[in-house]
């Protein structure tokens, strides 16, 4: 990941092989490459288990952690938003991550970028997915708004539905892209 061959400190490290063999369940499949990349993902997370789990998934997904953080730090770079934040919602998002290609992990770290960059994150697009999808209380913040005469300003209700129930049941990535 990094050029400098000293970019992680000894206890970054540990931490590092400490959180990769509790996942793997054994020192001898913690490579020295691995804790490097997992240590330097945990120091962009703030976290050394959320950075081995992150760097396990890249791992899988591309076969080298490190190249593919490093796209994603880019990709960060080039929205105008952290790094740290990217991966920081990267990682509450691991379960989303899992089994997906280095494509779309890239893919979704560009939207975790833009909703980074718009103040959002997957959780709360997640939110407001789940609360679009209470239609009772939909149609009656829906009437309320109608009554006071706010109906011109409400969104197209119908189109709004079908991107929570996307974000929830389907693609959240595609989801997002039909919010925005």
């Amino acid at each position: 990941m990094s050029l400098n061959p000293f970019a992680i400190t000894a206890e970054e490290a540990a931490s590092a092989t400490t959180a990769l063999v509790v996942r793997l369940g054994s020192a001898q499949l913690v490579s020295s490459s691995l804790i490097k990349d997992a240590a330097e993902i945990g120091n962009l997370t703030g976290d050394a288990a959320s950075g081995a789990d992150l760097a396990l998934i890249f791992e899988q997904a591309s076969g080298d952690a490190g190249a593919l953080a490093d796209d994603i730090k880019d990709i960060a770079s080039k929205s105008g938003v952290s790094a740290n934040k990217v991966f920081a919602q990267l990682a509450d998002q691991q379960a989303m991550l899992l089994n997906m290609s280095e494509e779309e992990i890239k893919v979704l770290a560009e939207k975790t970028a833009e909703l980074t960059k718009q103040g959002l994150s997957m959780d709360k697009l997640r939110g407001v997915a789940d609360s679009m999808l209470d239609i009772e209380g939909s149609i009656s913040a829906q009437m309320k708004a109608r009554a006071f005469g706010l109906g011109d300003m409400l969104p197209d209700q119908q189109a709004m539905r079908d991107a929570a129930l996307e974000m929830q049941y389907g693609d959240a990535t595609k989801g997002a892209e039909m919010m925005a």
